[in-house]
């Protein structure tokens, strides 16, 4: 059996040891990690794990233990793996750490990674032997809640979930196979209730009458008229009975989801701060006399920089109404966080108010942008300045942002380097926008696991293991395809040389140029090469070129579409009339048309795939009137054959 430095479960083939679940008299807790673990064991190692019976001696030398010890010292997430004396042990207090115990020890012992959603990101190399060393690792993730938000609402006619499924037609099979692969990587951490908020804690259509008082005044009237149940209808903060409201909410909500952990609270999205004349008192009291100045709109919110009339920052009037909802609460939080996000005009740091620790802020930022020098000391300062207010700080990543919509954009180095950032700033809570396009980003997102469980984690060491894990003998080829889109990203500063326009359609045209993505195209036939016969990596190398011909064959749909209107001499194809036209122009409008028939029936073609983000795509075809866009570009295409 193995040596004074190892513990050998398996030689040559042959098992030689047994699996114990403890305490055996609740091993139906530990089923599913269980479950897993003997999956991959014996698809790596090509033999049935022989399983100990009972709490009865097994005839095998050594035993593989999966220990749920409820009274062990370790926290909700954390594990240990102990080794020796012909003894692997892993241990947890919770199912969750249990799941975390086994994933770490099949990448550890067996080499095993789940590098994207479906079969062919399923990396399980091929084992006859399985020693493992002695020894004691203990593990706990450095931030405590770790998600990519799959979740949200839209509008009041669905969420982000439902949309998928209902509208989009994609199976709940596709969701279960995102969260299966977040929690192989070992994101989770905390159930929360996130989004915004206020429009379920006061729909308009219920309270818009009976509570008139609760909703901004804007302009001389409440905003209290339903809207589409995300947008606008603010509350107007310094209403006492918002907190009232607010609070109530929060205790019915968590007396009913007990197993919450989280509850957001937050404001619905945009809209505008109230401007009634206790609002402005209490701004004028927090600012020395003045109202405060106003903020201009910028990428981490949807509101346009033509946007007139924005409101002032009311982070004080926010952190000043929190204290009274967390005071109203009382006993009903009992442990339990609610959540406001920083956004918008109340992200900037308070003057006068702190929030109450039972509520996580939760700081909404780009860290993609970074590459822009004073894109990046502004948000930090600004972070850092607002940390002093916040004692349990959150971060709201904006993941999918400057991808629109979810293009090739990766940034490995900014990845690593934020999140620790965010962490030395106090931070321990981390969610993103959803994002499901891992044929396009998904170093980017399996980076991001890891760098949130381990803050140390180095962009380039990992990027190796992506590589060289995945990829085999094609990793060197594959290794300079990605570090081609994460250096021209980064030359670019985070595209804004190329991008004057994040939601124009020339800017990703300009970024990635067709000699530009003709070259990632002979390294992935270089990879494919390298790959000789071996058919899974071959398999993970066409999964990559489904990305690259989803970000082609965008850039050359928006390339087209900015030619179409520089031939037209207008600024946006709305702007283009329907008659009178040169041919040329129609000419035009025909190529922009084919391009996009091109794309779209590549995206229907590859939906509910992970090859890119599902619902954003479809979801910019509303939010930002694509859908116009596109028949305008079909009914000017058409004018020639009239």
């Amino acid at each position: 059996m193995g040596s004074d430095s190892n513990v050998a479960l398996v030689r040559n083939g042959e098992a030689r040891f047994a699996l114990h679940r403890l305490p055996w008299q609740s091993a139906e807790d530990i089923l599913g990690p269980a479950d897993e673990l003997i999956r991959y064991l014996e698809k790596s190692l090509g033999l049935s794990v022989p399983n100990a019976r009972g709490g009865t001696p097994d005839a095998c030398p050594a035993a593989l233990v999966l220990n749920r010890d409820v009274r062990a010292d370790l926290g909700r997430e954390d594990f240990e793996v102990v080794s020796g004396q012909d003894r692997v042990e892993l241990r947890a207090c919770t199912v969750e750490g249990m799941y975390h115990a086994v994933y770490w020890f099949l990448e550890h012992a067996l080499g095993v990674r789940w590098l994207w959603p479906g079969a062919s990101g399923e990396v399980v190399p091929r084992n006859t032997d399985l020693i493992f060393p002695t020894g004691r690792w203990r593990e706990s993730p450095d931030y405590a809640w770790r998600a990519i938000s799959l979740g949200g609402a839209v509008d009041k006619a669905t969420d982000v979930k439902t949309m998928l499924h209902a509208r989009l037609g994609l199976p709940l099979a596709y969701q279960e196979a995102f969260d299966l692969w977040c929690r192989r990587n070992r994101f989770g951490g905390l159930k929360v209730a996130g989004g915004h908020k206020w429009a379920e804690i006061a729909p308009p259509d219920v309270y818009g009458e009976s509570h008139r008082d609760c909703f901004a005044l804007l302009d001389g009237k409440r905003d209290n008229l339903p809207g589409d149940g995300k947008h606008g209808n603010q509350p107007c903060l310094t209403e006492m009975v918002v907190a009232e409201l607010t609070a109530d909410y929060a205790r019915t909500r968590l007396a009913v989801d007990r197993d919450l952990d989280v509850l957001s609270v937050a404001l619905n999205d945009g809209g505008r701060a109230c401007e009634c004349d206790r609002c402005r008192a209490f701004d004028a009291e927090i600012g020395g006399g003045e109202v405060m100045a106003r903020d201009r709109a910028d990428v981490e919110t949807d509101e346009g920089p033509d946007r007139v009339g924005l409101p002032a920052s009311i982070t004080d009037q926010l952190f000043w109404n929190l204290q009274q909802v967390v005071r109203l609460a009382g006993d009903a939080l009992d442990g339990k966080l609610l959540l406001t996000h920083l956004y918008s005009y109340y992200r900037r740091a308070p003057l006068r108010y702190s929030l109450p620790k039972e509520v996580m802020g939760q700081y909404c930022v780009v860290g993609a942008t970074f590459w822009d020098d004073d894109a990046k000391k502004d948000r930090y300062d600004e972070l850092r300045a607002v940390a002093a207010h916040v004692p349990t700080l959150g971060i709201y990543e904006y993941f999918i942002q400057t991808a629109w919509p979810d293009l090739i954009r990766l940034y490995p180095e900014l990845i690593a380097e934020t999140v620790r950032m965010y962490h030395d700033t106090g931070a321990r809570y981390y969610a993103t926008q959803p994002s499901t396009g891992f044929a396009t980003n998904g170093l980017n997102l399996w980076l991001l696991g890891r760098c949130l469980w381990d803050v140390k984690t180095e962009a380039d060491a990992a990027t190796d293991e992506f590589c060289t894990v995945g990829f085999g003998p094609a990793a060197a080829p594959v290794r300079r395809y990605l570090d081609a889109f994460a250096e021209r990203w980064k030359e670019t500063r985070s595209g804004t040389t190329v991008i004057e326009d994040p939601h124009g359609w020339i800017g990703f045209a300009r970024l990635y140029t067709e000699a530009f993505l003709e070259a990632r195209d002979g390294e992935l036939v270089e990879a494919a090469e390298a790959a000789g016969d071996d058919e899974d990596v071959i398999s993970r190398i066409d999964f990559l070129r489904q990305g690259l011909e989803h970000t082609r064959l965008r850039c050359v749909a928006c390339g087209l579409t900015a030619h179409l209107l520089e031939t037209a001499g207008v600024d946006k194809v709305m702007s283009i009339p329907l008659e009178g036209l040169g041919p040329e122009v129609v000419l035009a409008a025909q190529a922009a048309d084919e391009a996009w028939k091109v794309y779209w029936r590549f995206v229907d073609d590859h939906l509910g795939q992970f090859v890119f983000a599902d619902f954003w795509i479809h979801y910019r075809l509303t939010q930002y009137g694509e859908d116009k866009v596109f028949e305008r570009i079909r009914q000017l295409s058409a004018i020639s054959s009239r």
